[in-house]
């Protein structure tokens, strides 16, 4: 895992679109990791990774 850390200044006139917008994708990265965590083919990798075929 990657954390990057970045700053940028949002106007204020934008401030409630950012936020939003931010927050939409949080929700949708969530919902991409839940999905890619219980996929079958993921599963399996995991489960070799462990010894455990």
């Amino acid at each position: 895992m990657y954390n990057i850390a970045v700053h940028f200044d949002v106007k204020p006139e934008h401030r409630d679109d950012f936020i939003a917008a931010a927050l939409e994708d949080g929700r949708n990265s969530a919902a991409e990791s839940v999905r890619l965590i219980s996929s079958p083919s993921r599963s399996i990798c995991r489960s070799s990774a462990n010894g455990l075929r």
